[in-house]
């Protein structure tokens, strides 16, 4: 029995019924990325929220939009990096992250980072996503 592989955006194995050799790179599918780092919203906005809850809520909403404006969902998101101020904002900002990922599992990173600039900030997220070309243009 042959036992075929196939890689993901970020080179993990996944199962498949595709053979091998289709992960070259002149035969696999051509993917179409987002990166996000930091949030506009969060910074620009004339009132900057204070609370973990209003922030991780702004960061979350406007990810989703962004990844909605590139044919996206959340899960498409391939990385997710998280920094808090503060560990016990944990279980808040996760049950908030939850519940934009629907279900999502990206690969995951969270720090804690006591001197997040600027100093009124108290989370900041970074994404990778990606999405197959075929897929996407089957899609718009």
């Amino acid at each position: 029995m042959e036992q075929s592989m196939r890689y993901s955006a970020l080179g993990s194995p996944t199962s498949s019924k595709i053979k091998p050799s289709d992960n070259n790179p002149t035969t696999r599918p051509k993917l179409r990325w987002l990166m996000m780092s930091g949030n506009a919203n969060l910074l620009s906005s004339k009132r900057i929220c204070t609370s973990i809850e209003e922030q991780s809520e702004s960061i979350w909403r406007s990810t989703v939009d962004a990844l909605e404006k590139s044919g996206m969902t959340a899960h498409d998101i391939v990385k997710v990096t998280q920094y808090l101020k503060f560990e016990e904002h944990i279980p808040l900002y996760s049950a908030i992250r939850e519940k934009y990922l629907k279900g999502a599992r990206p690969a995951s990173t969270l720090l804690i980072v006591p001197h997040l600039d600027p100093s009124s900030k108290l989370v900041d997220v970074e994404i990778i996503a990606a999405k197959d070309d075929l897929e996407f243009s089957t899609k718009q």
